[in-house]
């Protein structure tokens, strides 16, 4: 396969509103840290495994003990010993000498574990939420300002696309609204864009356009398990619309930012902490990206960005600050990550003199955009139909495109090669 430059873009539409929670029985991300000083790969990876497994043993046997303690026959035939084939306790990724632990946990289990060696941390498998759908142009002029090599205008475009492609609108200086919307003819060519999202479905003439990027479902994760895919739809999840409009949006030739972006769908079954972070670990070895007491998402994000690539991540619909001290949004509040709220985009008035936030944005990130979208898809019955929406992970969709358009325009400065 060619080198191309491979400017990867993580995208979660997902959000959780409360953080440090009393220690409760539930699921659990167990960090696992592998051998110190130890500078020679092979050895630090045998060190890693063996912790790994060190460690699933004596979980999985304080869970078996105390399961045992509530019937009467013997317990030592449901024990393991230094194997990874445990029922209750299982490894969901991996990260710079770090494994990351799944189970069920007890309270009483919960603060046995974490007296366990090699434990450096656990925390709680939050489940997210879902987020709430005639040229008038001097080519010349346009390029001048923009600095772009060539230029590509869709006419009758939605307002949430025209609207940022262009400056300020305001009816005392302008005739009419210019509804163009205008992007650089790179339109976000070799840029990969991974969706953590419900569900896709690519059958459809927004993804017409396969001879110039690749456009697929890759990975469906169902309880923290990788399952591969090649398929231009995956749509288990009940929220498979959501994840189909958020594709959309990005890259649809129709109704996307940025329609040379190729996108690659991850459908996960349920939006917790562990599916994402599952959906990271295999972004990370598709990718190669190079193998603390940090949040495991965190700790992707830094090693991601570390590498050159950009986290986008949707800032809720709560009206509230996403960085407050006592309830947090997450991951959009992550170091590392680049939180998007919505704006009102439904008419041209919206956007006349102003830009207001939506009345249910959160606030507090780092960038605005338009909330309100309408796209062309199919269900999962393949039928035509027309979405609309509202809210931050919409926004986040579209700045999404902007970064492609970003990366695509400007390669010579994001400039990550990937050589897979």
């Amino acid at each position: 396969m060619k080198n191309f430059y491979f400017l990867a873009i993580i995208t979660v539409f997902c959000l959780i509103n409360s953080v440090c929670a009393e220690d409760i029985e539930d699921f659990y991300i167990i960090h696992v840290a592998g051998p110190s000083g130890e500078s020679r790969l092979e050895k630090r990876q045998e060190g890693l495994n063996f912790n790994i497994e060190s460690a699933i043993s004596q979980i999985h046997n304080l869970i078996v003990e105390e399961a045992g303690k509530f019937r009467k026959r013997s317990i030592e035939e449901d024990k393991i010993n230094y194997a990874r084939e445990s029922d209750y306790v299982y490894q969901i990724a991996e990260l710079n000498n770090r494994a990351f632990l799944y189970s069920y946990l007890s309270v009483p289990l919960l603060k046995e574990v974490d007296k366990l060696p090699n434990i450096e941390y656990i925390e709680k498998d939050y489940v997210f939420e879902e987020e709430a759908t005639e040229t008038k142009y001097i080519a010349s002029h346009i390029k001048q300002e923009t600095g772009w090599k060539s230029i590509e205008a869709r006419g009758k475009a939605k307002l949430y696309l025209s609207s940022i492609s262009q400056g300020p609108y305001n009816s005392e200086l302008a005739k009419s609204y210019d509804d163009t919307y205008y992007a650089p003819e790179t339109a976000g060519k070799d840029v990969a864009v991974f969706i953590i999202d419900g569900g896709f479905n690519f059958n459809h003439p927004n993804f017409a356009n396969r001879d110039e990027r690749t456009i697929r479902c890759m990975v469906s994760i169902k309880g923290n398990k990788y399952y591969k895919l090649f398929e231009d739809k995956c749509m288990e999840s009940s929220n498979s619309r959501h994840g189909t409009m958020v594709a959309t949006l990005i890259g649809g030739a129709i109704n996307g930012v940025a329609p040379k972006a190729s996108i690659y769908g991850m459908e996960l079954d349920k939006l917790s902490s562990s599916r994402i972070a599952a959906a990271l670990d295999y972004i990370k070895r598709f990718i190669n990206v190079k193998n603390s007491d940090m949040n495991a998402i965190q700790q992707f994000f830094k090693e991601f960005n570390n590498n050159g690539y950009v986290i986008v991540a949707s800032s809720g619909d709560k009206s509230k600050n996403v960085k407050s001290s006592s309830e947090i949004h997450l991951p959009s509040a992550f170091d590392y990550c680049i939180g998007v709220m919505a704006t009102k985009s439904q008419e041209v008035k919206d956007i006349n003199g102003k830009i207001e936030a939506l009345d249910i944005a959160n606030y507090g990130a780092e960038i605005y955009a338009p909330g309100d979208v309408q796209v062309r898809t199919r269900n999962e019955k393949d039928e035509a139909v027309v979405s609309s929406g509202t809210g931050s992970s919409y926004s986040a969709a579209l700045v999404s495109g902007v970064v492609a358009l970003i990366m695509s325009e400007s390669s010579t400065v994001y400039n990550y090669k990937n050589n897979a």
